[in-house]
C-alpha cells in the first residue's frame, strides 16, 4: 500500500482517506462559489442603497477580498501540512470553509444589526479565502501521495471532477430552490439554504 509520511495505510483507512479527500474538495468548491451564485440575492440586505448596481458592487468586492487571501492561505496551510501532516491542514481548511458558510447563513442582515453585518460577511469571506487556498494545494498533495502507482492520473482525476462538481451541484440546487419557493422568497430567506448546507456537508 501507498506511504503517507512514512507509514503504511490499511486497505480501509486508505479508502477512506481517498473519500474524505475527494468529499472535502467538493464541499469547498460548493461552499466558495455559492457566494458569487447567490450575491445577487443577498446584496441589498448587506449593502443597502438605492442604487441596486451599487449594493452588488459591495457584495462582489467582499467576493474579490476573498480571493486575495486565498494565496495567503496556499502559503500558510502549506506550511502547517508540511510540518504537522496533510490532514490536519485539510481538516482546519475544512473548518474554515464550513465556519464561513455557516456564519453567512446566520448572520443578521445590515437593517437589524447595521455596519457589523457586511464586516460578519467580511470575516466569513476572508476564512474561506484562507481556506480555499490551502485546501487546493493540501488536497491535490495528498491526493498524490496516497495514491498507488499505477493510478496517479485516477486519483488526481477525482480532484478535478470534485472541484467542477461543487459548483454545478450549487448551480442545481439555486434553480431547484428558485422553483421551489419563488424569487421573493428566495431574496428574503432562500438564498441563506445553501450555506447551511454547506456548513452542514463539512461535518
Amino acid at each position: 500500500m501507498p506511504a503517507v509520511n512514512g507509514s503504511v495505510q490499511p486497505g480501509q483507512s486508505h479508502r477512506r482517506s481517498v473519500v474524505a479527500t475527494v468529499v472535502g474538495n467538493f464541499v469547498e468548491s460548493f461552499d466558495w462559489l455559492a457566494y458569487g451564485l447567490f450575491a445577487p440575492l443577498f446584496a441589498a440586505q448587506f449593502f443597502p442603497s438605492s442604487n441596486q448596481f451599487t449594493s452588488l458592487l459591495g457584495a462582489f468586492a467582499v467576493f474579490g477580498t476573498g480571493m486575495l487571501f486565498r494565496p495567503i492561505g496556499g502559503i500558510l496551510l502549506g506550511r502547517l501540512a508540511d510540518r504537522r501532516g496533510r490532514r490536519p491542514a485539510l481538516m482546519l481548511a475544512i473548518g474554515l470553509m464550513t465556519g464561513g458558510s455557516t456564519l453567512i447563513a446566520v448572520v443578521p442582515t445590515y437593517e437589524h444589526i447595521g455596519i457589523i453585518a457586511p464586516l460578519l460577511l467580511l470575516l466569513a469571506r476572508l476564512a474561506q479565502g484562507v481556506s480555499s487556498g490551502g485546501e487546493w494545494t493540501a488536497a491535490a498533495t495528498y491526493l498524490m501521495e496516497i495514491a498507488p502507482k499505477n493510478r496517479r492520473c485516477l486519483y488526481s482525476s477525482l480532484f478535478s471532477v470534485t472541484t467542477m462538481a461543487g459548483p454545478f451541484v450549487a448551480s442545481l440546487l439555486g434553480a431547484g430552490l428558485g422553483v421551489w419557493l419563488g424569487t421573493a422568497t428566495m431574496e428574503a430567506w432562500g438564498w441563506r439554504v445553501p450555506f447551511l448546507l454547506g456548513g452542514v456537508f463539512g461535518v
